[in-house]
């Protein structure tokens, strides 16, 4: 669950099983006195709970994270450098379940780069 405040989610699908969404980080909010005192990073957790948000609100159905193949943090996110960011999920349906991948970045850097299997069984 992402806190109250934590993030501002514009989404938009671009076309069938593809959708961006530009995330907007709150550089105030309380989850960044905590991670880290004086130098802000945005939590790995948040960052896949903001992706599991975008395809729940793509799909307009609750989904869960079953699997993950590779999850891959190559860069940190500070809010206060990176105000903003792109998220790009590509997914395919596949039986009861959801094949997908996710990348976050902002220009050239890349922060996050996944792939897993969300259902919608809980």
């Amino acid at each position: 669950m992402i806190p109250e405040g934590f993030c501002d989610i514009r989404q938009q699908k671009t076309d069938e099983n593809r959708i961006l969404a530009h995330i907007r980080w709150n550089p105030t909010h309380e989850v960044f006195l905590g991670h880290f005192p004086g130098q802000p990073v945005v939590p790995g957790v948040l960052q896949m709970a903001v992706a599991n948000q975008v395809l729940r609100n793509e799909l307009q159905k609750p989904v869960f994270l079953k699997s993950t193949g590779q999850i891959k943090f190559s860069a940190m996110i500070d809010p206060n450098i990176f105000p903003e960011c792109l998220m790009e999920i590509s997914y395919n349906p596949v039986e009861d379940a959801y094949n997908v991948a996710v990348s976050i970045r902002s220009g050239d850097t890349v922060f996050l780069k996944m792939n897993a299997i969300y259902t919608s069984q809980g």
